[in-house]
């Protein structure tokens, strides 16, 4: 199965991951990572988004039990609050400057940083700006 196979995409928009590997490289030309994306999948170790995705949807990864390494690009500029990436992840994620808004009118904190103790380190730059 050829690594584009491995993915749902419509104009842009990562709709499922649907491979079998554990370590996932997202495709160039993403822009979107969708809603529920890589939901439930808690066989997927570690995801690198490419540069060029700018959000990140609810439920995108919520349910990734096994998920450890996420890397995020500089060209992201929206996670929706309720992505679920604190889901499980028990490592590091770094968010860059590219970054806009975090969280919504109705909840300014990033689930990303907001979960029990799972994620062991979260760096946000301080041109980030957090919605409150």
């Amino acid at each position: 199965m050829s690594k584009n196979e491995n993915f749902k995409i419509s104009n842009d928009v990562l709709i499922k991951y649907v491979g079998i590997e554990k370590d996932v490289v997202v495709p160039e030309g993403v822009t979107v990572i969708g809603e529920k994306a890589f939901y439930e999948r808690k066989d997927v170790e570690s995801v690198v988004i490419p540069e060029g995705v700018k959000e990140i949807r609810e439920n995108a990864f919520e349910g990734c039990c096994s998920l450890k390494k996420l890397v995020i690009p500089n060209s992201i500029r929206y996670i929706d609050d309720k992505a679920g990436i604190s889901s499980c992840i028990e490592y590091s994620v770094s968010v860059k400057d590219g970054l806009k808004y975090l969280g919504n009118e109705t909840n300014p904190y990033l689930y990303l940083v907001y979960g029990e103790d799972h994620i062991k380190t979260a760096n946000i730059e301080n041109t980030c700006k957090i919605i409150r």
